[in-house]
């Protein structure tokens, strides 16, 4: 009756396993039939499916829930670095013009502060320097608060991100000095 019941057409075997890993009905109940009419070995094999199952159910779930909190930490993260970012600029600007020349990024990146900020980012404050130059990509001699964050996301990562970066900056200063000496 069970073997019927359980098993008795396509759509019934379907159901059956999918209550089975669902928790609709335990799935003991349900390898009961195989194992008494069928065989033994019926037994690891659903076992395997149920355990398969599960673990792709779960990975899936798991994988949902830890994207969502990467999303929502990198979020917050570039929230609270734009608003550090500000204070510091806020900070270290002494002409209050909203923006740091050389000098003032160069006091401004021996502070505590925006030590945690480049550290944040995985940027280190020695590349300072380079840094500035690669975020002043007007070749104004200052830099925003707002070029500060854009170009400090963009080049967070490891140095080689930064490397990188300022090697090609250096290159078009090269390029451009060479172009202008081309042209005498």
């Amino acid at each position: 009756a069970a073997m019927i019941f359980y098993y008795g057409s396509l759509g019934d075997t379907i159901l059956s396993v999918y209550k089975a890993v669902t928790g609709g009905v335990d799935w003991g109940d349900i390898l009961e039939p195989l194992r008494e009419r069928i065989s033994i070995w019926t037994v690891p094999a659903f076992m395997m499916y149920i355990a398969f199952v599960m673990l792709c159910v779960l990975n899936v779930i798991t994988g949902v829930f830890v994207e969502s909190a990467l999303a929502t930490a990198k979020r917050d993260r570039a929230s609270v670095m734009v608003s550090n970012v500000k204070s510091v600029f806020d900070q270290y600007d002494k002409n209050n013009s909203g923006m740091l020349n050389w000098d003032e990024f160069k006091d401004a990146c021996d502070s505590k502060d925006m030590k945690t900020i480049l550290a944040s980012l995985e940027i280190d404050s020695s590349e300072a320097e380079g840094l500035f130059h690669l975020l002043d990509v007007k070749e104004t001699g200052h830099v925003t608060p707002q070029e500060f964050a854009i170009g400090c996301v963009r080049l967070s990562g490891t140095s080689k991100a930064l490397d990188l970066g300022i090697l090609m900056r250096e290159f078009m200063d090269f390029l451009s000095d060479n172009d202008s000496h081309a042209r005498r």
